[in-house]
C-alpha cells in the first residue's frame, strides 16, 4: 500500500445497490486499514478486534450492510475499544423492552436492521456512562466519514441516540431515515395489527395511570 494514502477521496456518486458487506474487501479498504495501522504504530496505540459475539451481530443477514461496514472500520481506528450487544431485534423483544421502560417506541430500528447497540470497554470491563462513549462515537462517525467520501454511504449517514435530547440512548447508533427506508431487503415484516394495538392500548394505559394519579394521592391523603 502507499504511504501517500488519501482519507479524503473525491467522493462518488452514493448508490445503495450491490453492496458488499467487509467481508469483501476490495483495495480501498484495505488501503484504509493500511493507514490506520501506521498511525497506530506511530503513537503506539492498540488495535482492536471484535469478539465472537459482535462479530456474529454485524454479521447478521438482516443487518444493513452499510452498518456492517462502519462498524468494522470503526473497530479497526478507535482509540477505545467496544463491542456491540445489539443488532435486529424480535417483535417479541421489543415489546419486552418497552414494558420495562427501556425503549419508548415499537418503531424501532433495530426491528429494521438499521441500528446497533454498543458498549465501550474501558480496562476489560464495560462501561455506559456518557464519557466513554464520546470516544467511541467519534470512531463510528469518523468511520462513516471515510465511508462517504468514497461513495460507499451518505454523507449524514450515521445518527447517534446519545445526542437525543428527551430520551439519550448512548448505546444506540442508526442508520438516518432519510436516506435508508424500511425496505424489503433488510427489514421485519410490516407492523402486525395487533402489536400495533397493543402499544396504542399500552401508551392509552399509561396516559390514564398518569392522569389518575393525582386523584388518587388526593384520596389516599384524605
Amino acid at each position: 500500500m502507499s504511504d501517500n494514502f488519501n482519507p479524503n477521496p473525491k467522493t462518488k456518486t452514493f448508490t445503495n445497490s450491490g453492496v458488499l458487506r467487509l467481508s469483501n474487501f476490495d483495495g480501498v479498504y484495505e488501503e484504509v486499514f493500511a493507514h490506520c495501522a501506521r498511525i497506530r504504530r506511530q503513537f503506539n496505540k492498540k488495535n482492536y478486534l471484535f469478539g465472537t459475539r459482535s462479530a456474529s451481530v454485524i454479521e447478521h443477514r438482516k443487518l444493513h450492510p452499510d452498518l456492517c461496514k462502519i462498524a468494522k472500520v470503526a473497530i479497526a481506528i478507535t482509540g477505545t475499544d467496544f463491542g456491540i450487544y445489539e443488532g435486529v431485534r424480535e417483535w417479541s423483544k421489543q415489546k419486552e423492552y418497552i414494558e420495562k421502560g427501556v425503549s419508548m417506541t415499537h418503531k424501532s430500528r433495530h426491528l429494521s436492521g438499521h441500528a446497533i447497540d454498543v458498549v465501550p470497554i474501558i480496562d476489560g470491563k464495560a462501561r455506559w456512562d456518557k464519557e466513554a462513549y464520546i470516544p467511541v462515537s467519534h470512531a463510528l462517525f469518523e468511520a462513516t466519514h471515510y465511508l462517504a467520501n468514497i461513495g460507499d454511504v451518505p454523507h449524514g449517514a450515521l445518527q447517534w441516540g446519545g445526542t437525543w435530547q428527551n430520551f439519550p440512548d448512548y448505546p444506540h447508533f442508526q442508520l438516518a431515515r432519510a436516506y435508508y427506508t424500511e425496505d424489503k431487503t433488510y427489514c421485519t415484516p410490516p407492523i402486525p395489527d395487533e402489536l400495533q394495538e397493543w402499544f396504542e392500548a399500552y401508551v392509552a394505559s399509561k396516559h390514564k395511570h398518569i392522569a389518575e394519579a393525582p386523584t388518587q394521592k388526593a384520596e389516599q391523603e384524605a
